[in-house]
């Protein structure tokens, strides 16, 4: 490992668009192996964290302390994690390529109906880190890890968090410096983009990640992206983080839908002649995009409907047993039909949330008229998908129940 040279401040200056070329040349570095200490003001112990890079599909990241570790691999694909030393040590393996091909065949018809919109993008590998300041619990939170996606333009995460978070950066000398969220101050190097020093400050303690050494040299060796055999008494808890990295392949899918479809001049300001080929084209390609979305939730919702539906079949059964009237039995039918149809209805409430133009696209001149259709189109997927097979279902269950 190379120690680094002590940095001597030349400058300060405020440069917005450093952050844009440092992003650039960071892509640039093809490997790299990076270790840092981690320390907060309320406790003794001292962490290392550990970064490795091994090109655009390999990251691996390593938190220690003590006896305690947590390793994390995202690897051509592939997210794995192992907790070791804690009381319920549990591990983690996901593989992303699966969830990514769920969308590759709307994908080809997004391309192909619209010819305007981007590939994809091969799948590359993140050492990520975002931070964030919890209002309620007055407390600065971050979280390191990898993750997996496409288009990333660097495997250093810290300066998308940045991006995203519309940071501007002060030059001084060889760092550029930044403060975000009002507790959080972070310096990266203006050559590489590499993580120097990040700090988080809360009331009752400041947590800070300082680089301790870096090589951008030797490559890590192959085997450290090689992730080993499960520890015995491991939990599997792969199920779970399934369900969360499912989310990015649709927030990345739904920025590209908007900043494709919502853009000035794009295919929703063509010819007046057109608008009604192109608003069956953009149906089409949401109505198939949800129809993948959407999939567990229906799922869901039809278990969980159908566990009513037997709860109350019981007692409508035991109801007629007892010698209730077919009026007093058709009655009760349509109160439990309402009450089930209300329950799916808040579905409904939701939309609003699920449709929101994604963060970047919100001022896109035609953002909110595609959310509109967006938010039809999710209204008639629920209908069609959900309330009505399963109304139709409790309705028929029902009446043959009270025969």
């Amino acid at each position: 490992m190379l120690a680094l040279a002590p940095i001597v401040l030349l400058a300060v200056a405020s440069a917005p668009d450093e952050l844009d070329e440092v992003v650039r040349r960071s892509a640039e570095v093809p490997h790299f192996s990076a270790t840092f200490s981690l320390t907060f003001s309320d406790r003794d112990e001292v962490s290392t964290v550990g970064i490795e890079v091994g090109g655009p599909t390999r990251v691996r990241v390593e938190i220690f302390a003590d006896d305690k570790r947590a390793t994390v691999w995202a690897v051509d694909g592939v997210f794995a994690t192992q907790m070791e030393g804690c009381e319920e040590p549990v591990h983690v393996r996901v593989d992303c390529r699966e969830i990514y091909a769920l969308f590759d065949a709307v994908d080809e018809q997004f391309c192909r109906e619209f010819p305007e919109a981007k590939p994809r993008g091969d799948l590359c590998s993140v050492a990520s880190m975002n931070w964030m300041y919890d209002e309620s619990a007055d407390k600065a939170n971050y979280q390191f890890t990898t993750s997996i996606g496409t288009g990333a333009g660097s495997a250093m995460g810290w300066l998308d968090t940045l991006v995203q978070k519309g940071a501007t950066p002060v030059v001084e000398g060889e760092l550029l410096r930044f403060s975000t969220d009002g507790h959080f101050d972070i310096s990266v190097s203006r050559a590489t983009g590499m993580l120097q020093e990040f700090r988080g400050r809360s009331p009752k303690a400041e947590m800070r990640m300082v680089l301790k050494s870096v090589d951008f040299v030797a490559a890590p060796p192959a085997e450290r992206f090689e992730v080993p055999a499960t520890p015995a008494g491991s939990e599997d808890v792969s199920a779970e983080f399934r369900k969360t990295m499912a989310l990015l392949p649709e927030l990345e899918f739904r920025k590209r839908i908007y900043k494709t479809l919502a853009a000035a001049s794009g295919p929703l300001e063509g010819p007046e002649s057109d608008r009604d080929l192109v608003t069956l084209k953009v149906r089409s390609l949401l109505r198939r995009f949800h129809e993948i979305t959407l999939a567990p939730v229906v799922a869901q919702a039809h278990e969980r409907i159908a566990e009513a539906r037997g709860q109350a079949l019981e007692r409508l059964k035991e109801w007629r047993d007892r010698g209730a009237t077919p009026e007093e039995l058709s009655a009760w039918i349509e109160r439990q039909a309402t009450l089930i149809e209300e329950h799916l209805a808040d579905f409904d409430k939701s939309i609003p949330a699920r449709t929101a133009p994604p963060s970047g696209t919100q001022e896109l001149p035609n953002a909110e008229a595609l959310s509109a259709v967006e938010a039809a189109v999710l209204h008639d997927l629920w209908r069609d998908s959900v309330v009505e097979p399963l109304m139709a279902e409790c309705r028929r269950a029902f009446e043959e129940a009270a025969r």
